[in-house]
């Protein structure tokens, strides 16, 4: 996940970057960094970040930095 991947599928579930801290666990100023590009994120807090973002119903698309709306979201198959 590239940090406009993370802005963006925020951006789609209207959710601030508290909610993301509120919902996945990472601190807020780490989201910050990550997705301002300031620093390199570990792997693990970024796959944190996307299954968080995963369960709440974005996909992520290979190519470029494509992010939508799932018509299913994870937690409701």
């Amino acid at each position: 996940m590239k940090p406009e991947q993370c802005r963006i599928a925020r951006e789609l579930l209207d959710w601030s970057q508290q909610d993301l801290e509120r919902r996945s666990g990472v601190d807020q100023q780490m989201v910050v960094c990550f997705e301002s590009s300031r620093s390199a994120a570990s792997d693990p807090m970024i796959s944190c970040i996307k299954r968080t973002l995963e369960t709440a119903g974005i996909e992520f698309i290979d190519w470029g930095n494509g992010v939508r709306l799932s018509e299913h979201p994870m937690g409701t198959r």
